[in-house]
């Protein structure tokens, strides 16, 4: 209970109360659950008084020295404070209602729970200060000192924090929804699990904070900077990220489903599983970006590195006209010794069959018997095996192996064309419209990435096309041929 001695002398004078407490330095004023709403205490010396469930309401206390005082349920409601200090303050489970803080030095400060609703902080020190838990919709922190700042679960809905430096802070499950956090410094902070829909960080530096799980839904961060910081999965659906740069960010898994990120800069930034549907990507530097898969993107203006990695340039740049001919090519090269194999011993056989024909008849006009012709055979050998032409094209007459890479390469150039008829539409269309195909349409066989499982399985063919050219080449080129000395 407050010392009725300590009240009625702090509300004789001011001056008098300053004048006593230095003269007893070691007494701690006693003034818990005291009405001192609406008094005048400017300049009041307060340090390390005991204020515990005052009533401070309206009251003056601008400039004064509440350093190491405890406020612990005490209200302040609209109380004006501006330019005083509270370092090392207890104002847990406090009411702060509309109270005037601005300038004021609160360092280290508790406001745990404390109720912020619409106070004016601007310019006020609160570094290394604890205000978890603290409600304080609407708070005014504009150009605060907010460094390695505790404000855990907090409620910041609405709050203005226009060039405060929240470095270090940490924000986590901290409710900023339409908060206004441009210009601010945000590096190291930790902002995991909080929710800041439609807040604004238009030009905040951001470097090395941890958005892991964050909800920035709808948020404005034109021109920010997000350098080394960890978003992975925070949700950014709908979020007007203009000409923001991410560089070194790690996205991965990050939703960013009808963004705008025109103009914006993706550096050594990993976006593997992001979800980047429908987003406006005009403009936009991909060259140093990895794993992501673009998905009904307005393209116009974007830059890709030219060997970009993701499943629709490698489909748009591997499934063009040019190569396709290329690898008709190389399968007629690869069919020509096939062919002439068969053109040769068709040419044989005929030559043989007339032969035949020819000495029998030799013989009947000779009435010699026809039975020595018996002897003749097709193929200029005692011993024949019979081939349809299928067959011998496909090699089948050398065992299964050459049957397996040849149908392996028949295989790849048929899945190629039909890979290159396919993505030839797609890529027409997105010249034409800008955007590029679906990733995944409602049906298996919509979007574009049947086509790119399909261009999986003729990579696998392809190895095995190119190593049966190159056995095929071995084996022709090592036949032993006899020609004169």
């Amino acid at each position: 209970m407050a010392s009725k001695q300590h009240i009625d002398r702090l509300l004789e004078s001011v001056e008098q109360w300053n004048a006593w407490r230095l003269e007893n330095p070691g007494v701690t004023p006693d003034l818990s659950k005291a009405n001192l709403s609406g008094v005048q205490l400017e300049r009041a010396n307060l340090k390390n008084a005991d204020l515990s469930d005052a009533d401070l309401t309206n009251a003056n206390l601008i400039k004064a020295n509440l350093s190491g005082a405890r406020l612990h349920r005490a209200i302040l409601d609209m109380t004006r404070l501006a330019n005083s200090v509270l370092i090392g303050a207890d104002l847990s489970d406090a009411s702060m209602k509309k109270s005037h803080v601005a300038h004021s030095n609160l360092e280290g400060s508790k406001l745990c729970r404390a109720i912020l609703r619409k106070a004016d902080f601007t310019a006020a020190n609160l570094a290394n200060a604890d205000l978890t838990d603290a409600h304080a919709q609407e708070i005014g922190l504009q150009q605060a000192e907010l460094s390695n700042v505790v404000l855990k679960n907090a409620n910041l809905e609405g709050a203005n924090m226009k060039f405060a430096n929240l470095s270090g802070a940490n924000l986590a499950g901290a409710n900023l929804t339409f908060a206004d956090l441009a210009n601010v410094n945000l590096a190291d902070a930790d902002l995991t699990n909080a929710i800041l829909t439609q807040s604004t960080l238009s030009l905040a530096t951001i470097s090395n904070a941890d958005f892991s799980n964050t909800t920035l839904v709808e948020v404005e961060a034109k021109n920010a900077i997000f350098e080394g910081t960890n978003l992975r999965n925070a949700n950014l659906t709908d979020a007007d990220l203009k000409n923001t740069r991410f560089s070194g960010a790690d996205m991965q898994g990050a939703i960013l489903q009808r963004a705008l990120l025109q103009e914006a800069q993706f550096c050594e930034t990993d976006l593997k599983k992001s979800v980047l549907q429908h987003a406006d990507l005009r403009e936009t530097d991909f060259r140093a970006a990895r794993g992501y898969i673009l998905d009904s993107n307005y393209l116009k203006g974007a830059l890709f590195d030219v060997k970009a990695s993701d499943p629709w340039s490698t489909l748009r740049r591997t499934y063009t006209g040019p190569k396709l001919l290329f690898n008709l090519l190389f399968l007629v090269v690869f069919a020509i010794p096939y062919v002439m194999k068969v053109i040769f011993w068709a040419s044989v056989n005929r030559t043989q069959t007339y032969m035949t024909m020819v000495l029998q008849d030799q013989s009947s006009v000779l009435n010699n018997s026809p039975g020595h012709l018996e002897d003749y055979t097709r193929c200029l050998s005692e011993f024949c095996t019979e081939f349809p032409v299928w067959q011998l094209i496909l090699g089948l007459d050398k065992g299964y192996l050459f049957l397996t890479i040849t149908i392996a390469l028949l295989l790849y150039n048929l899945l190629r064309g039909i890979l290159t008829w396919q993505l030839t539409q797609m890529r027409d269309e997105e010249e034409r419209t800008g955007h590029c195909p679906a990733w995944k349409g409602a049906r298996w066989y919509e979007g574009y990435r049947i086509y790119h499982f399909a261009h999986q399985i003729a990579s696998i063919l392809f190895v095995v096309a190119i190593a049966a050219f190159l056995f095929n080449a071995w084996h022709w080129l090592t036949q032993i041929i006899w020609i004169p000395a």
